[in-house]
């Protein structure tokens, strides 16, 4: 069976989700950062 190029470069995209265990992609999206204390990045 041949596979698209597509399709394997999007299941490498999720496989993260196959791999870790309780991952859920819901949580994820839904999700936010809040990023606290701008000036620690400055020195990076």
């Amino acid at each position: 069976m041949t596979e698209k190029i597509e399709d394997v470069v999007k299941a490498r995209m999720y496989a993260r989700q196959q791999l870790i265990d309780g991952w859920d992609q819901d949580i994820i999206n839904e999700g936010c950062i809040i990023i606290i204390g701008v000036g620690a990045l400055r020195i990076l």
